[in-house]
């Protein structure tokens, strides 16, 4: 059985392609350097270089500068070079410093021939990630710029022409009724296309994680109030109905984002579903979570769309077959990608799933924290008028 040995990996810097080509090493070791590589003058860290950079073993017990503490073994991979090992043995005071032992010599050769190949398989893995998520990256930036130059040119184009014809009859020439329907097609699209860039700036926040949760005890009526205050109009001209029961625990979140969420949804209903079908939202409690389904009776998901609803980009058959509302074409794709993001960053889960007896249901739920808060108790009115009359 070798001796018992002190072990100082040194790798390659991060610079290095591989290590193949490398100019320098950065020492790694689990508890620092050892005093005996550290000397001060860089001695054995010269030897180490010189194992490196030529690809031999070198120092104690073997031909080259063998006086050096510790004996170096480049570590080789079928690539090249990918690191370096150095032993100094515990018991090596001898003149060979322990290694005329050729069991010991012959470990350690072993030792660094597997770590090699570990080595270049890690940096295999990790070079064959990085094409893949390049490739993703660019698949993604691909579908956005297509996206973008169809869903800005819209609204864009629309807003041009109402204004054009606003301008080209300032007399007076228009009368009321049309000059009314083309003001309010520039408010409508520039609403739309208000919507179209702060989905575009939410998910790019969400994709590079710099949302920070701004977290604060709501109930669950505010947040689905806040979420459909932007679709008031449309919702007036639909059969819509709200289901929220008074006694449901608060959650503590980000009160802003939130609503977004419900917004969105909401959106998507209304813009996959014919129009006069009924649709809702509903809340109920259920194991330690607050549960929101928004529903609808439209055509509903195909069977494998309810896992694919979610990804970036992607749109339903509604707005590839036609769809059920002239609005189901535009869109891109973002909406549902920005719920599931958000419910994600707080904690929770979403998913869709087939609303009886027809249509499509979108459900997340939300952890309730523990304790809730404390509210202030309004005074009863019997008491305040009785308070007042003393």
């Amino acid at each position: 059985m070798p001796p018992p040995a002190t072990e100082m990996p040194v790798a390659p810097a991060a610079n290095a392609p591989g290590a193949q080509g490398a100019s320098r090493l950065d020492t790694i070791a689990a508890a620092g350097s050892p005093d005996w590589f550290d000397d001060g003058a860089g001695r054995e860290r010269g030897v180490a270089q010189w194992s490196f950079d030529h690809a031999r073993t070198a120092g104690r017990g073997t031909p080259k500068l063998p006086s050096s503490a510790g004996r170096y073994v480049p570590l080789i991979g079928a690539g090249g070079k990918v690191g370096l090992i150095g032993v100094r043995l515990a018991r090596g005071d001898g003149a060979d410093g322990g290694w005329s032992d050729p069991e010991t010599a012959q470990a350690l050769e072993a030792i660094a021939t597997q770590a090699g190949s570990a080595l270049e398989r890690v940096a295999l893995g990790e070079s064959h990630q990085a094409a893949r998520l390049e490739a993703e990256r660019e698949r993604l930036r691909s579908a956005l710029l297509s996206s973008v130059s169809h869903d800005l040119r819209t609204p864009l184009a629309s807003i041009t022409g109402a204004a054009s014809a606003l301008e080209s009859h300032s007399a007076g020439t228009l009368d009321d009724t049309t000059r009314a329907a083309l003001l309010r097609t520039i408010v409508d699209e520039s609403s739309r296309l208000n919507d179209i860039i702060a989905n575009l700036v939410f998910a790019t926040r969400l994709e590079s994680g710099a949302v920070a949760l701004r977290r604060e005890w709501t109930t669950v009526e505010e947040v689905i109030g806040v979420g459909l205050a932007r679709h008031r109009e449309a919702l007036a001209s639909r059969p819509f109905r709200v289901q929220v029961p008074p006694d449901l625990p608060m959650i503590r979140v980000d009160s802003a984002m939130l609503p977004q969420v419900v917004h969105n949804l909401v959106e998507n209903a209304l813009r996959y579903t014919p129009a006069n079908t009924p649709l809702g939202v509903s809340a109920w409690a259920s194991q330690g979570r607050v549960v929101v389904k928004v529903w609808d009776q439209g055509p509903g998901l195909a069977d494998n769309e309810a896992s694919k609803v979610f990804e970036r980009f992607y749109r339903g058959r509604a707005s590839k077959a036609g769809g059920a509302a002239p609005a189901a074409s535009t869109g891109m794709g973002l909406g549902l990608t920005i719920c599931e993001g958000v419910i994600r960053a707080h904690g929770g889960r979403i998913w869709a799933e087939p609303h009886s007896p027809h249509g499509a249901a979108f459900i997340f739920s939300l952890p309730v924290e523990e304790p809730q808060p404390v509210l202030p108790q309004e005074p009863d009115r019997a008491e305040a008028g009785a308070g007042g009359a003393k």
